[in-house]
Order: C-alpha cells, then sequence, then structure tokens
C-alpha cells in the first residue's frame, strides 16, 4: 500500500523500500557503489549497513542518513532481512538503549524503530550480547588509570 501522498500519514521503512525496488528497472541500471560508515557481512549472508553520527543529528543530517540509507537498498535492489541499514548511534545521552533517547529529529524524520539503533542496542547488533557493557566497563578501567593524568594536562598544559 502507497501512502506516501496521503498527509500526516508517516510511511514506513519497508513502504519507501517496497515503492522504491517497484519502481527499479532491468533494462537502465548503471553500476554503482555504496559506501557506509560500517559494514559488516554476517556468516548467514545477510549484509548491516551503519551511518555512524552523533547521538543528537540535526533535521538536514536524519535526512541525508535517510537518503543514504534508501540508496544502499536501491542499489543492492534487496530488502530486509538479506540488507539492514541502520542509522547508529553509539551512545544515548539520556540512557542505556533506544527506549530512553530523547532527540525529536531522528523520531521525527525517520521511521526510528526500524532505522535507528543506539547505545546498547547498537552495539549488540554489531558484536552480540554483553559488548556494550564490556566497552563501558573498559572505558571505566581507563579513565580510573589516565584521569589524575589528564586532570593534570588540563590544569597545568603538562603533557
Amino acid at each position: 500500500m502507497d501512502r506516501s501522498g496521503e498527509k500526516g500519514v508517516a510511511v514506513t521503512l519497508d513502504e519507501m523500500i517496497t515503492n522504491i525496488n517497484a519502481k527499479r528497472r532491468s533494462d537502465d541500471l548503471i553500476s554503482q557503489v555504496a559506501r557506509a560508515d560500517l559494514y559488516i557481512k554476517r556468516h548467514d549472508g545477510t549484509e548491516l549497513f551503519f551511518e555512524i553520527k552523533s547521538p543528537k543529528p540535526n533535521k538536514g543530517q536524519c535526512l541525508e542518513v535517510m537518503q543514504r540509507i534508501l540508496r544502499i537498498y536501491t542499489i543492492s535492489g534487496s530488502t530486509r532481512p538479506v540488507v539492514q541499514a541502520f542509522y547508529g548511534m553509539a551512545y544515548n545521552p539520556w540512557g542505556y538503549d533506544s527506549g530512553t533517547y530523547k532527540w525529536g529529529y531522528p523520531r521525527k524524520y525517520m521511521d526510528f524503530a526500524s532505522t535507528v539503533v543506539i547505545g546498547a542496542d547498537f552495539w549488540t547488533l554489531i558484536s552480540g550480547p554483553g559488548t556494550y557493557e564490556e566497552l563501558l566497563a573498559i572505558y571505566r578501567e581507563v579513565g580510573a588509570a589516565k584521569s589524575k593524568h589528564i586532570v593534570d594536562s588540563l590544569a597545568f598544559g603538562l603533557a
């Protein structure tokens, strides 16, 4: 069902992909390359593409990332779950995962539930359960070991 012309009705990512792929023609295809910040090909053949950005993007960044995500589906000619493209954010300044995320632009201009992965959800998707917790533990360990040196360097200009 194409709802793209209905005022006030959000179109889902799956609907956008379906609409784009329905308009593809085999007689006018040209070779294109899609670049992403991170590409993962899993053992089962699933391809994951990530545009990794700040957790507080502006409207233009959201629209640009959405275009890049749709371009990946267009060039591949595939749909989810074979190809999956995401807006990845390494951390959530408001909490642990996508459920506590509060910045409005991605929710307004993207199919947030299907497109955005943030914090623990992002790290679990790319590396499996427990990755985010392990990264935080490493961050805390390094911070504890280096904090005095960092403070001294900032305060006294020593290297």
